[in-house]
């Protein structure tokens, strides 16, 4: 019973600190950086690539990243939204389950509906719009190996676009968060 109360006590805590959603956001954009810029060294150099120097497998799996990098951007500009949420009280992290008593995180935190968060930070404007859209499918879909639907004007078709209107966003959060 001790046990379970501390855990209690531990849980809500990180749930309701803004600095725990906040950092669950930094690891996912670092892991998005880290695997964005792999996958620029491997489209450099197969670019440059001729013929007779042909790349590896591990290469041609670092440009085919992008359904990947797109999901970790998507999760970090998640998080990123999420803690401001929860710092800026836009929500109360842990509503009651009236049913058996038991406690959870409220439905606006587990939600992965970027364009849905991003409303309670501010309006999207029209490019913005889409990003969120292509995001969220970014996130939804990362459980799978590929795309769950076809649909080729999508994030990966530009990647370079959508990483660098993810920053903005998550750097414009980020500023709000310090």
């Amino acid at each position: 019973m001790i046990y379970e109360q501390r855990f209690l006590s531990s849980w809500l805590d990180a749930v309701g600190d803004y600095k725990t959603w906040n950092r669950a956001a930094e690891i996912n954009e670092y892991i998005a950086n880290l695997l964005y810029k792999r996958r620029s060294a491997a489209v450099t150099k197969f670019t440059n690539v001729n013929e007779s120097t042909p790349i590896t497998l591990e290469e041609a799996d670092d440009i085919s990243m992008s359904r990947v990098i797109a999901m970790f951007y998507g999760l970090a500009l998640e998080g990123y939204l999420k803690a401001y949420m929860v710092k800026f009280k836009e929500i109360s992290p842990v509503v009651e389950e009236l049913k058996d008593g038991k406690l959870r995180i409220a439905r606006e935190l587990t939600t992965h509906n970027l364009f849905d968060l991003f409303t309670k930070f501010r309006d999207p404007r029209v490019e913005e719009e889409k990003l969120l859209r292509d995001l969220t499918r970014a996130v939804k879909s990362g459980k799978y190996f590929f795309e769950r639907y076809f649909n080729p004007s999508t994030y990966f078709y530009n990647l370079d676009k959508t990483v660098s209107r993810s920053k903005m966003l998550i750097l414009e959060i980020k500023k709000l968060l310090k």
